[in-house]
């Protein structure tokens, strides 16, 4: 005789449980992005917002928010906008030998991911804000300065959030 699997009520939540838990988890999305914003542009007065989201991103799905992971996370990001600066900073004051220099350091470093030298460092991130900061758009225009300064404080604010969720909510255990 074949054993039956009886369906417990919460085996199976219902599609307004569903939509309700989907939709409390955008409110708070909203929440903590605005709140983010509010905080960085009118406390700590920084404006290179997309920089923390990147990082955000990279962090949560890379990353999977592990704190273990998130100094090298940081430094890593933080080595791909200094590869980016040099490359904006060496092609503007030394023209194209300067721009050659700067892409050298570019191959340099790839080589270096490629080959998991300093790993740590240079990691998924390091090559994401490289990819990201070298777009036309963005390179000519980006404060350097800021960039770091949000992608950080973006960090440690994104850290802060993960922890008190996963402490309030007991999912992924405590940090």
């Amino acid at each position: 005789m074949s054993e039956q699997t009886i369906a417990t009520p919460d085996a199976h939540p219902s599609l307004s449980k569903r939509l309700s838990f989907g939709l409390g988890g955008l409110v708070l999305i909203f929440a903590f992005t605005f709140a983010w914003l509010y905080l960085a542009g009118r406390v700590l007065h920084l404006h290179t917002f997309y920089a923390s989201f990147v990082f955000a991103w990279y962090w949560g799905i890379v990353d999977k928010a592990e704190f273990s992971r998130l100094p090298w996370s940081i430094l890593g990001c933080l080595l791909g906008l200094a590869v980016v600066w040099q490359l904006s900073f060496l092609s503007a004051h030394y023209g194209t030998a300067g721009a050659v220099v700067a892409v050298l350091v570019i191959a340099a470093v790839l080589f270096m991911q490629i080959m998991h030298w300093g790993a740590r460092v240079i990691n998924p991130g390091t090559m994401l804000f490289l990819a990201v900061f070298t777009a036309t758009p963005i390179m000519g225009v980006v404060n350097f300065m800021d960039a770091g300064a949000t992608t950080v404080a973006g960090a440690l604010y994104m850290a802060a959030v993960i922890y008190m969720l996963k402490r309030v909510t007991g999912i992924g255990g405590a940090a």
